[in-house]
């Protein structure tokens, strides 16, 4: 379904890129080869429950540079090995200072 909407959409409204941000409903494999096989550029929040699978909590333990994204906001990109789903995916991790204390993460999105 979701390629017969970005065919469909293509077609009406060509040669307009087309860009789309998902929540962590739409964080699946056969997401993600629709989306990468169409070239729609997209943003995908990561679900939490994915974290402890690709290990993202240590990286961000053991982070030491973050970029800031501005005055409350850094954030930092890898890319990651997806064993279960024979992939790479670019991940983005932003971190948000509360109250003074160093950020904890506050979303991170696979990204192509």
């Amino acid at each position: 379904m979701l390629g017969e909407l970005i065919a469909e959409t293509r077609e009406h409204l060509e040669p307009v890129p087309i860009e789309v941000r998902l929540d962590g409903a739409f964080c699946q494999n056969a997401v993600l080869d629709v989306l990468e096989g169409s070239g729609v550029e997209y943003a995908m929040k990561m679900p939490i429950w994915l974290w402890p699978w690709l290990n993202i909590r240590d990286q961000v333990k053991r982070r030491k540079a973050w970029v800031p994204v501005d005055a409350i906001r850094s954030a930092f990109s890898r890319q990651i090995w997806i064993p279960k789903w024979k992939r790479t995916v670019r991940v983005v991790v932003y971190r948000k200072k509360i109250s003074g204390k160093p950020g904890l993460p506050a979303e991170s999105l696979p990204a192509p």
